[in-house]
């Protein structure tokens, strides 16, 4: 019977970040349906995001500090924990992780669907490329989140059963704050995420709004340094990693995503659901999410000038941000959590 499936999830765990948020909003809503649902994160990391209570969750004692030793780690980890459970269906989420799970549980390859969430023009390295184009196509079947991504595993690693399922979004719960003239970003500080470039069109501004950059990464630092020598470091909150940002982004009026490539930005859809007006570079792979001048402003990646005069055009027009906010809000139709399940379940429930 239908409702007695049960269903091994593989991911991240349930710290903040893209993957670990649609993983368990299935998770749950699986969970509601009546499907016993077992969920593997192959990382101990905090806890953000909360497990409906029939939900079984594993995860490791520790992480290895080599990516190497990590993976060995981790299809240990996964072999042992499968082996007892006996799933009739296996999803694992993540593009790192997805083809060393192939290697744990290839005996199980047959009942084992995979869900890739960034762009696939990613270099990952060549082990990953060596991987994923002799494993991808051994499974039962392939998520991905846009068409791009879909004809790229197509002609590069020869998978036949794909299917295009975007995520959901999830409506954050925010306090009823009085609005600031603030701008937020939100996001890991890495060099593909363009905080660089943010960072330099906001200087560019002749006003006295403030910038909320909230994440953390690599180029924190760096980042904080060049706000110093641009003279704006007064003007430029760094929150640095958080849990809960609710009530920063419940005071921006405005939300930026200066990434240089990305698949399907869950934190822009996040903003749009809260009828923040978004500007966006164009690098997004799913090109329905954002249409220009309507539901959010659209740059060039990488672009200072024209980031600076988008965000200048925002800040000048509220006749233009309040437009753009009652159109991004139609996200919440769009990607919606029950749409998105029932085309999960029809493609891996057989």
């Amino acid at each position: 019977m239908i409702w007695m499936k049960r269903i091994l999830i593989i991911n991240n765990g349930l710290a903040c970040g893209g993957i670990e948020n649609s993983s368990t909003i299935f998770a749950n809503n699986f969970a509601e349906k009546g499907y016993d649902v077992h969920l593997l994160s192959v990382y101990n990391r905090p806890h953000f995001y909360s497990l409906n209570d029939k939900i079984k969750f594993y995860e490791p004692a520790a992480n290895k500090k080599n990516k190497y030793l990590r993976a060995l780690s981790i299809m240990a980890f996964a072999r042992k924990i499968t082996s007892t459970i006996q799933p009739d269906l296996i999803i694992s989420h993540g593009e790192w992780i997805n083809p060393f799970i192939i290697l744990a549980l290839y005996k199980y390859r047959k009942k084992m669907f995979l869900q890739d969430h960034m762009s696939p023009d990613l270099n990952m390295g060549f082990i990953y490329r060596f991987l994923t184009g002799r494993l991808y196509r051994k499974v039962c079947g392939v998520i991905v989140l846009t068409e791009y991504a879909k004809k790229k595993h197509q002609n590069r690693n020869k998978v036949s059963n794909i299917q295009v399922i975007p995520n959901s979004v999830r409506i954050i719960e925010t306090p009823h704050v009085l609005k600031e003239d603030r701008i937020i970003s939100v996001g890991r500080l890495s060099k593909e995420k363009g905080h660089e470039y943010l960072i330099r069109a906001f200087a560019k501004l002749e006003n006295k709004w403030i910038l909320d950059i909230v994440g953390d990464g690599p180029e924190y630092e760096k980042l904080r340094a060049l706000s110093e020598t641009l003279h704006i470091s007064d003007k430029i909150v760094f929150h640095g990693y958080k849990l809960d940002f609710s009530e920063i982004i419940a005071k921006a009026k405005i939300f930026v995503l200066p990434s240089l490539y990305e698949c399907f930005p869950q934190a822009l859809i996040e903003a749009m659901a809260l009828k923040l007006p978004c500007i966006a570079t164009n690098c997004i792979l799913d090109s329905s999410i954002i249409v220009n001048n309507y539901n959010g402003l659209l740059v060039e990646p990488g672009n200072v000038a024209a980031l600076a005069t988008g965000m200048d055009k925002l800040i000048k027009n509220e006749n233009l941000r309040c437009s753009i906010s009652k159109n991004a809000m139609k996200v919440r139709e769009s990607f919606h959590v029950d749409t998105i399940v029932t085309k999960y379940l029809n493609f891996i429930i057989t």
